[in-house]
């Protein structure tokens, strides 16, 4: 299930030319991944 935010940033990537969007997701791979160490890095202590 998607939130509100998330439907809305799929909209409007999906109105750029595949090259941006590619650009875009791996940006925001990159970005959840440090996302994602650093909450497992604040619970392990």
């Amino acid at each position: 299930m998607s939130s509100a935010a998330i439907t809305t940033v799929i909209k409007m990537m999906e109105s750029l030319p595949v090259e941006v969007q590619d650009r875009i997701a791996e940006h925001l791979r990159e970005y959840i991944d440090d996302l994602q160490d650093e909450i497992r890095w604040n619970e392990s202590f």
